[in-house]
């Protein structure tokens, strides 16, 4: 089901996660707080995360999850498509490789999706996919999912993510059509811990594995770059709070 909206208030509603949970009435995005208005939205639900697509930009602007329990261990796929319900005007031109030095990353991962193969093949639409560094792709970015499939041994995890609309891109691609963001937001939250951990990545060489911790932020500040107060569909502690650092990742993870 695709959902359209222009201008105004903007309701982040149906975001279905493994969990089955519609959720979101109450997240809302006011796009008029945005330095300059954006072009269309369309906001395109899937079988276990929603997407936020800029049509104009041709790329998504934010994705949402809500992971459950990991209950399986489907083949991730290698082919990369556009999605056959989204108009090709709001999509990549192309499916092919970004070439050096970004790779095709995943907004919502596909190992999220491991119990269902359905969710596994739409995670590799191109409207989930960006150019990442690979330094960022393979290094912070790929940390923040084995964090999440840690914390999804303990219960359900939120995954909100996404771009700064309106921030000065790196780089263009012209043969998909698309430019390069500068920075890479993204907050997970586990309910059973009631922690949320706040994240915005340099698109460069810098996003390492290692270095993931040094990119820690607050909601606050990714509000402030956002261009308006994200109303999340989960308890806030404090949305000025930098956690000092991310969840561990150990052997004893399902990571599977």
């Amino acid at each position: 089901m695709i959902y359209r909206y222009v201008l105004g208030g903007v309701s982040l509603a149906g975001v279905v996660g493994a969990a089955g949970f519609f959720g979101w009435q109450s997240l809302e995005l006011d796009f008029l707080k945005f330095k300059s208005a954006p072009k269309p939205v369309i906001i395109q639900r899937y079988a276990q995360h929603s997407l936020w697509i800029d049509c104009e930009k041709r790329i998504a602007i934010m994705f949402a999850a809500l992971v459950g329990a990991d209950h399986g261990n489907a083949p991730r796929e290698d082919e990369f498509t556009l999605d056959p319900s989204v108009d090709k005007r709001c999509q990549q031109r192309s499916t092919l490789s970004y070439g050096t030095p970004y790779d095709r990353g995943h907004l919502f991962a596909a190992n999220h999706a491991d119990s269902d193969p359905v969710a596994i093949h739409q995670s590799n639409y191109m409207t989930n996919i960006m150019p990442q560094h690979r330094n960022l792709n393979r290094g912070a970015m790929k940390r923040t999912e084995f964090i999440t499939e840690c914390l999804r041994d303990m219960g359900d995890v939120w995954i909100v993510g996404g771009i700064f609309k309106n921030e000065t891109p790196i780089d263009s691609l012209i043969l998909h059509g698309i430019e390069v963001p500068a920075h890479i937001w993204k907050v997970i939250h586990s309910p059973s811990l009631n922690k949320t951990w706040a994240y915005i990545f340099p698109n460069d060489s810098r996003a390492t594995w290692g270095d993931a911790d040094t990119y820690l932020t607050s909601l606050d500040e990714i509000d402030k770059r956002w261009g308006g107060a994200i109303q999340y569909p989960f308890y806030i502690k404090s949305r000025s709070e930098v956690m000092k650092e991310s969840y561990p990742v150990t052997k004893s993870c399902n990571i599977s």
